[in-house]
């Protein structure tokens, strides 16, 4: 399963990113096999690089971070950079291992877009449970507090993760997000059939084992 925190690969080496998703020069560097003439800093200090860093600064749409940043000691330390400068970056140590990073670059966004469209209808789905549980019990003469809807996603979530609890789900990577969207759409019409929690619950465990399969080919 591909989580959209999971950071691209390149020869073994993770590349990490800072909080503002810019990638760790030293880590590609590193990913390289560490030459000893190409480190980030002596990239950096070209005048070439210094017109890229210029243009992409008058480009750059998010003003609160810098396209290319050197941060000294401390447990982040290291030059982060945005992705085309990181490509550059890398064809600078070498043109094989430019089309090596932005391959790997291309599938990381790739796989990012996936993720968000699947994290976005997860949200919109349970927006739709949540409408199912009032209507329903609204429907039975019952007032819908609180701590219904928060069961119910929780119900949801032990189905999936194992663990009946609050979950954050921009952890869950795509296929999670997936299966658990399968799961809110077929607990709208368990909660619609007037079964009681129970009911629903077996009933998601045995419908999640159905999808596993089909999930993990389209993947």
């Amino acid at each position: 399963m591909s989580n959209i925190t999971q950071l691209p690969v390149i020869a073994g080496h993770e590349i990490t990113t800072d909080k503002y998703g810019r990638f760790n020069l030293n880590a590609i560097w590193r990913a390289a096999g560490s030459p000893e003439h190409k480190r980030p800093n002596q990239w950096v200090r070209l005048s070439e690089t210094q017109e890229l860093i210029k243009e992409a600064k008058s480009q750059t749409v998010n003003m609160q971070s810098e396209p290319l940043v050197t941060i000294n000691g401390g447990r982040h330390s290291g030059t982060f950079s945005i992705d085309e400068l990181a490509v550059s970056y890398a064809g600078w140590i070498s043109a094989r291992f430019q089309l090596q990073v932005n391959r790997v670059f291309i599938q990381h966004q790739t796989n990012k877009a996936k993720w968000r469209q699947s994290r976005n209808k997860l949200a919109f789905d349970t927006h739709g449970l949540t409408d199912a549980l009032l209507l329903t019990r609204k429907g039975q003469g019952k007032e819908t507090k609180a701590h219904v809807y928060m069961n119910e996603h929780r119900l949801i979530n032990s189905v999936v993760m194992g663990e009946y609890k609050g979950i954050d789900r921009d952890i869950l990577t795509d296929e999670q997000c997936r299966l658990m969207d399968e799961l809110v759409l077929h607990d709208i019409l368990l909660v619609g059939w007037g079964l009681t929690f129970q009911e629903r619950k077996a009933r998601l465990a045995e419908y999640r084992d159905a999808l596993m399969p089909k999930l993990g080919r389209a993947s």
